[in-house]
């Protein structure tokens, strides 16, 4: 999966970049499931390079935008 790039909240992040899309190795309810074109994401990723779920990734919605504005605004 390629993803573009438009905010990076910490880290040297590229452009565009490939990340796998879920793990084989865990339930699906633990797993952000399938991205739909169009929709804008707030992704977590793991120092394995997966992304992070459980609350951590999904939609940018409000909630979610909430969390990471509070989690990464300097103070």
């Amino acid at each position: 999966m390629y993803l573009n790039v438009d905010t990076r909240y910490v880290g040297d992040v590229a452009e565009v970049v490939r990340i796998p899309q879920q793990r084989s190795d865990l339930p699906s309810e633990m797993t952000p499931g399938a991205f739909v074109v169009g929709t804008s994401y707030l992704l977590s990723i793991t120092p394995d390079g997966y992304i992070a779920a459980c609350g951590q990734s999904g939609p940018a919605r409000d909630e979610l935008r909430a969390v990471y504005d509070e989690a990464f605004t300097p103070r």
